[in-house]
């Protein structure tokens, strides 16, 4: 879309002219298939909704690490309108559109980590999804740029007196990182934590092993997205290990 069309589209939004131009829109300009990736994450995305919906309360608290579009910030702000939620996005452009979608968030232009300063942030053009404070492989070529950020723990930006419901954590490999500034955070409130987790790429140094073994070290329990929502029982190390699933919850087992 150009700027003449996202212009049009920022005046028509909230008008009554809003959905019947969106419906004419996808009418004309239909989305291309979706590639298998694509079709997992939107299962993925839409039992990542079913939790929020389920677990928020209408005055919760959320926090969005690598918020980037808004997707899941969106399904946030719709459940909880009266919460005081956070989203974390380092990009500057993504950033600043998140400030003007959603004026009730508390938007940080800021990559969350295990500890504070400033860093070189990869910007992958192509694929700004990928983007991390490491480079990674990415599904094809790739422009990088290396713009500089700031770096900070969840536990010194959130107000510690702030009770914390729900997070979700998807920052391309560094989410064990982001979860070791947050510990005072998750020890205090233990919040529903939604996270990515493949194997990250080399330059984090992680894998499951340390991620499993650090959420039951802080007494949480990881289990499979549509296991948690049906009340199944959640992973041992070893189940967590041999999953091939990318996705998961990290919450307070039941007693």
């Amino acid at each position: 879309m150009n700027a003449a069309g996202r212009g049009l589209r920022r005046l028509l939004r909230g008008t009554p002219f809003e959905q019947p131009s969106r419906a004419l829109w996808r009418r004309l300009h239909p989305p291309a298939p979706l590639t298998p990736d694509q079709l997992l994450n939107t299962v993925y995305d839409g039992l990542t909704y079913e939790i929020i919906r389920g677990i928020l309360p209408p005055d919760g608290t959320a926090v969005d690490v690598g918020c980037h579009v808004g997707k899941v910030l969106k399904v946030i702000v719709d459940s909880a309108p009266d919460g005081e939620h956070h989203a974390f996005e380092p990009l500057p452009h993504l950033a600043e559109n998140l400030r003007e979608r959603f004026p009730s968030v508390s938007v940080h232009q800021v990559a969350l980590s295990d500890h504070s300063g400033t860093e070189v942030f990869q910007h992958a053009v192509e694929y700004p999804a990928y983007s991390g404070l490491h480079r990674r492989p990415y599904p094809g070529e790739a422009t990088v740029h290396e713009i500089e950020v700031e770096v900070a723990r969840m536990d010194d930006v959130l107000p510690p007196v702030r009770r914390v419901d729900f997070i979700k954590i998807d920052v391309e490999g560094g989410e064990l990182d982001v979860l070791r500034g947050a510990e005072r955070t998750i020890l205090t409130w233990r919040p529903t934590v939604v996270f990515e987790w493949g194997e990250p790429p080399e330059p984090y140094g992680e894998n499951k092993v340390d991620m499993h073994r650090f959420l039951s070290r802080c007494g949480f329990a990881v289990s499979h997205l549509r296991a948690f929502l049906g009340g199944g029982e959640p992973m041992d190390e070893e189940e967590f290990l041999a999953t091939s699933d990318l996705m998961f919850v990290g919450h307070t087992p039941s007693r």
